[in-house]
Order: C-alpha cells, then structure tokens, then sequence
C-alpha cells in the first residue's frame, strides 16, 4: 500500500511557499496549510489590501463557519482576527478547480 504524502504551498508575486505536511495528512489539511502560508506572506506585506484565491470550498467554509475543532482551522481564524487588529483587509474568493470542467 502506497503512503499518503501531502504538501501545500502559495503563490505570491514575491515568489512561493511552501511546505510539507506530516505523512496521511488530510487534503483537506493541506488546502489549510495553503491558505495559512498566504496569510503569512500577506501578514509581512506593507500592503492593507489582500484577495486569498482558494479552490477549496471547505476549507473556505470551515474558515466561514467559526465554529471548528480542527486545528488547522482554529490557526487560520487566529491570523484573520490579528489582521483586524492590523487593520488589513482580506476578501476570501474561491475558484471552482479543474474538477467537472468540460473541454
């Protein structure tokens, strides 16, 4: 039986992020780390004004919903409520993936 690996990373125009997750991670944990990876690079931004593009609706819905037990989740609204506090804005767009698309 082949081993699960997971990995995530972020694009962002000073370059990409990336990171390795423990072995059987979850997708659904590697789609979360993602989005944690852009929150950091946006977090040492001079800039105020943010778009996270995701095609992951649940994480997005899980980020939405506010009330997790994952932890992964729990860190991302951590680094959202101190965005408020740095006064930064960040929209939050899903992009439907390639899943269903016809050519």
């Amino acid at each position: 039986m082949a081993q699960r690996m997971a990995a995530s990373a972020a694009a962002v125009p000073q370059g990409e992020r990336k990171s390795r997750l423990p072995d059987a991670s979850s997708i659904f944990s590697a789609e979360l780390r993602a989005i944690l990876l852009a929150l950091d690079c946006a977090d040492v931004s001079w800039k105020k004004q943010f778009i996270l593009f995701s095609d992951s609706l649940s994480s997005l819905q899980a980020i939405y919903n506010l009330k997790t037990d994952h932890p992964t989740v729990r860190e991302v609204l951590n680094g959202t409520i101190a965005y408020d506090l740095l006064a930064k804005d960040m929209i939050c767009c899903w992009l439907p993936s390639h899943t269903g698309i016809k050519r």
